[in-house]
């Protein structure tokens, strides 16, 4: 089974907050390995914008990485340069999944220097945005 196959075909079915899929798909992302079911879901947000429903889908996943406990097997700025094209900046759960694997310093920072770097205007808008929506992460923020 494809995990990032089967959360865009429930998010295009159900939508993002039918508790029901979201119950059944935490159930499944739990009983992968990190190392298996974090790129699968962070895949979802690399696919480009070009389609109806990528909110959908990126919410759903977001909600995912939130609530699975799973560790983020790839370095923070591999996983920030992989989501520039394609992450709907409406979906807060990516940078706030982030900032709680990398802590917010660590997060900030990388995401200055990617900046800094950054000649796309989609990625600077991209990374302005993650940088604010990490901002507004509080460590104390309840799953």
């Amino acid at each position: 089974m494809d995990l990032a196959v089967e959360v865009i075909d429930r998010a295009r079915r159900f939508g993002s907050r039918n508790q029901q899929q979201r119950g059944y798909l935490l159930g499944l992302v739990r009983r992968q390995l990190p190392e298996v079911a974090v790129p699968a879901l962070l895949s979802i947000f690399s696919r480009a914008n070009d389609s109806e429903g990528t909110f959908e889908e990126q919410e759903l996943a977001g909600y995912l990485l939130w609530h699975c406990a799973h560790s983020c097997p790839i370095p923070a700025k591999d996983v920030i340069l992989a989501v520039l094209d394609g992450w709907n900046f409406s979906v807060e759960e990516l940078p706030w999944y982030l900032c709680r694997e990398f802590g917010s310093d660590v997060l900030m920072n990388c995401l200055s220097n990617l900046l800094a770097d950054s000649q796309k205007d989609r990625h600077r808008r991209a990374l302005e945005t993650l940088a604010y929506w990490s901002s507004a992460y509080k460590d104390s923020l309840v799953r």
